[in-house]
């Protein structure tokens, strides 16, 4: 989203992914807007991940593109490098905006001829929609197929539009682009297209989706997007969402939040929660934890929420309110397992264990226990589990580690056979074993590479029958409330262990660095990535 003149006037150019923040996050979209209006500058684009999402969707969409040209398809380039922006186009550019307007309605006229020539294939169609004076669609399209070489309605060939995307799923996000593109094509070829195409990561193929499905919602959007321009809303603020992890602003506003003590901050508590928390007058963190001093009786009323939930996030609250600025691990609490027996002489005493609840649900310890962690990559080919590390207590009390490496299909599933030959011979051993893992990420990813690869069926489906998978994730989450605003492993090692000193310190930065490694095959890289993961598995 940018601002440009044209004759005098000052127009605000917005494109369909401006559309797609904008209804995932109003305050986004508030913020931009005072980018291009030169209230504020935006934060550095700097951030390592998005760096290689950004890459790897582009290898994504030149091997289309390659794969199309193998087809034998007459393909039409329009990409003749930057025409107003990239996709957001709010980043600096070398050329002053009438320089930039031309260069984008230079592309508008390739893309206009291509299609007026019935090219097979228009590779970064452009399009421009002009007829709002206050606010201008643009949209680059990565491709156009040509559908029909003479439409009954108006005899000349009509196109429908199709986006390269990572995900191996069609996304609401993307339908709504697409359905924006060809509100825009319509203006160009005279008639609508009649289908959305959606070329898939990971090998998943293509979905159409019919634009009968999506082109009312995409026309209110637009909608409530310039109503949202013309009135801007200075009350919209940064709650979380799931934009954020994309999103160049997240810094800002997680700034923004702690500055404001939000209730985003207590551990668990969703939007919906802390919206009737605010309506009951309890608008912050500290706040809230203050109600632990009370009585239940005596807590300010929240229509909708119900007591248990209540009592849960106050006193969630009011762990990590002790927990600031203290030394030392974060305080916490163990949780009862089981309702408390009011006939009981010790009013905290428990009647019947829930043996899978909480820390009741672990297993009694075994000489033979493993601790399970992976780390993949889901930008390589279907997404590769490329090691497998587990670790146990040794005879003489050291932890030992063993890695499975696999860079590529036939290493993934000699990785994994190894991994699941492993555990089988060691329950032959200790046949009262468990393999603990934290978050169920471990599981899935078992269930998953055994129906990929067609391999250890029967060992797998014994291993999660006998439930010898452990999710202390579940534990924790059932048998301690901690002094901590997320429950990830990395926050609760303060419980345990000292700091961490390593190269990689989290899942993204293992992708990050993994990447690099495919670039420049530093065995250090690797090092570093399986030094983690025994920290993790330890």
């Amino acid at each position: 989203m940018y601002r440009t003149t044209d004759d005098g006037r000052e127009v605000l150019v917005a494109s369909p992914s401006d559309l797609v923040s904008f209804l995932a996050c109003p305050h986004k979209t508030a913020l931009d807007l005072e980018v291009a209006a030169g209230q504020r500058v935006p934060p550095a684009d700097d951030d390592p991940e998005t760096d290689v999402l950004r890459r790897r969707g582009m290898e994504h969409e030149r091997a289309y593109l390659g794969a199309l040209a193998e087809e034998g398809l007459d393909v039409v380039d329009c990409d003749a490098g930057p025409a107003g922006g990239a996709d957001d186009p709010t980043t600096e550019q070398p050329v002053d905006a009438p320089t930039r307007l031309a260069r984008l309605r230079q592309r508008v006229d390739d893309t206009r001829r291509a299609i007026e020539g019935g090219a097979d294939v228009v590779y970064q169609a452009t399009f421009l929609d002009e007829s709002d004076p206050d606010l201008w669609w643009r949209g680059h399209a990565d491709f156009l197929r040509r559908a029909s070489d003479a439409h009954p309605a108006t005899g000349r060939p009509a196109y429908e539009p199709e986006d390269t995307k990572l995900a191996r799923s069609v996304k609401a996000g993307a339908v709504l682009q697409l359905a924006t593109y060809a509100e825009l094509l319509e203006q160009v070829q005279g008639v609508a297209p009649e289908g959305l195409t959606v070329v898939l990561g990971g090998g998943e193929g293509s979905q159409t989706v019919p634009l009968r499905h999506a082109g009312a919602y995409e026309r209110l959007a637009r909608r409530r997007f310039a109503d949202a321009v013309a009135h801007p809303d200075d009350a919209t603020y940064p709650d979380p969402v799931a934009h954020c992890g994309v999103c160049r602003w997240r810094s800002v506003c997680a700034a923004r939040r702690r500055a404001d003590d939000h209730l985003s901050l207590v551990a668990r508590l969703g939007r919906e929660q802390a919206r009737r928390l605010v309506e009951a007058g309890i608008a912050t963190v500290t706040e809230l934890a203050a109600l632990a001093e009370l009585d239940p009786a005596d807590r300010p009323s929240v229509p909708g929420m119900g007591e248990e939930t209540y009592d849960r996030l106050v006193h969630q609250a009011r762990l990590q309110v002790a927990a600031r600025g203290a030394d030392g691990p974060p305080p916490y609490e163990l949780l009862p397992i089981a309702a408390p027996d009011a006939d009981a002489p010790d009013p905290a005493g428990l009647d019947e264990l829930d043996p899978d609840r909480g820390l009741a649900a672990l297993p009694a310890p075994s000489p033979g226990d493993l601790f399970f962690d992976i780390e993949g990559d889901p930008f390589v080919g279907d997404g590769l589990e490329y090691l497998f590390g587990i670790g146990w207590w040794d005879t003489d009390g050291a932890f030992a580690f063993q890695a499975f490496w696999g860079h590529d299909d036939a290493g993934e599933k000699a990785a994994f056979e190894d991994l699941v030959d492993l555990i089988v011979e060691r329950r032959a051993t200790h046949p009262d074993l468990h393999v603990y893992h934290y978050a169920p990420y471990e599981t899935a990813a078992l269930r998953r590479l055994m129906g990929r690869h067609g391999t250890r069926e029967d060992e797998v489906d014994q291993l999660l029958r006998d439930k010898v998978l452990v999710d202390l994730y579940q534990v924790v989450r059932q048998g301690l409330r901690i002094g901590v605003e997320s429950y990830s492993l990395k926050k609760l090692e303060p419980l345990y262990m000292d700091g961490r000193h390593d190269a990689i310190v989290d899942a993204a930065s293992s992708i990050v660095e993994y990447e690099r490694w495919l670039d420049t095959g530093d065995q250090q890289i690797l090092d570093d990535i399986e030094a983690y993961n025994r920290t993790d598995c330890e």
